[in-house]
Parts: C-alpha cells; sequence; structure tokens
C-alpha cells in the first residue's frame, strides 16, 4: 500500500545508492520505480529488493491499492490493510480473463480511485460498497455499484462472486469494464446476490 517503516524506507534507500539508480518514482499504483539503472545489474536488484515485493497469487488479483484508512488518515472511516491483504490472497482455479486491478478507499473521498479500477471499495460508516467494471485509460469507465452496506468479509465474498462470474462469461483478454458493457449491473446483481 505504499507504506514502509522508517527502517525499511532506509534500507530500500541504500539498496537504491548501491546500485546507483538515478532516479526513483513514487506511481499512482503505489509502486517505486527504478528509472535509467543500468539493466546489467538489474537481475542482482531484485534479488536484493526481494524483500520489499509483493508477488501477486496465482490466479488472482493483478494488484490491489488502498489508502492508509482509518489507523493513518484523518478521513478514513475503515481500516484498509485488512481488506487489501484479504483481496490479494483471492485465488481462483483458472486465471481470469484479462489483468484486474483493485482499489480499496477507506472513505468517500476516494484517493485510491476505486471507481476507475475493475474492483472497488468504498468505505462509509455504513459499511463497504462494491464497485465493478470500473477502467482508466484512453477507455475510461466508472464502474458500477453492485451493493453497499457490507462488512468487510461480506464485501470480500461479492468480490469473489462478481470475479467468478466475469471469469465464466467474459471473453478472454476482455477487462471487466467491456464486460459490465455488454452485460449490465442488474445481471451481475442478480447472478452474485441473494
Amino acid at each position: 500500500m505504499g507504506l514502509f517503516t522508517p527502517k525499511e524506507l532506509e534500507q530500500i534507500i541504500q539498496l537504491i545508492r548501491k546500485y546507483k539508480v538515478p532516479m526513483v518514482k513514487v506511481t499512482s499504483a503505489q509502486r517505486l520505480a527504478v528509472l535509467g539503472m543500468d539493466e546489467h545489474l538489474l537481475e542482482e536488484f531484485k534479488k536484493d529488493i526481494q524483500q520489499f515485493t509483493h508477488t501477486p497469487v496465482k490466479n488472482g488479483i493483478s494488484f490491489v491499492q488502498a489508502c492508509p484508512g482509518k489507523k493513518w488518515c484523518k478521513y478514513g472511516v475503515k481500516n484498509t490493510m485488512g481488506l487489501k491483504k484479504k483481496l490479494e490472497q483471492l485465488s481462483f482455479e483458472e486465471p481470469l480473463r484479462a489483468k484486474v486491478k483493485a482499489a480499496v478507499a477507506g472513505c468517500r473521498m476516494c484517493c485510491t480511485s476505486p471507481k476507475v479500477r475493475d474492483v472497488g471499495l468504498i468505505a462509509s460508516k455504513k459499511g463497504w460498497s462494491v464497485i465493478f467494471g470500473g477502467n482508466g485509460g484512453n477507455n475510461a469507465r466508472i464502474g458500477d455499484e453492485v451493493i453497499s452496506g457490507l462488512t468487510e468479509d461480506e464485501a470480500v465474498e461479492i468480490v469473489q462472486k462478481c470475479l467468478l462470474n466475469y471469469q465464466k462469461n467474459a471473453k478472454y483478454n476482455t477487462r471487466t469494464a467491456r464486460f459490465m458493457e455488454r452485460f449490465g449491473v442488474e445481471y451481475l446483481r442478480d447472478a452474485v446476490l441473494d
């Protein structure tokens, strides 16, 4: 989630200096991009930085972005770290039809842009809202709210059902935004809500 302890940040800076990385960018996906590095040192650098990286689970969500949540932000109404980890651990029997990006927002300010992610979770005092089928970029789409007022576990269950339905019915290499344009939110609600 772009969170580091001061000690971890110092260790990362030491590695950046060791490999003479000329520039580092904090990306919108809360990643650190090393720019202009000597390509001959890249594999060695990857081994050294491994302890700070996250490897997605097989057949799961490509990456999950989350805000600091209630613990670290004065606007947060719910904690986000546990929910982020639960989403990262979702795994399916078969690969999803295309890359799936998710975002968790601990309040309605939506700093992580959950409405333009394949899966978005937004906190309010009444619970979590599940947004599905958003997309940024050149062919942008605001995702549809599937349901709101959920507990953390209920939200994860609905996300899993949405992704299973998407996996079953979407064409190969079709992102969730195009899937939702084809099927619509009423279809998805009927399919995933008891």
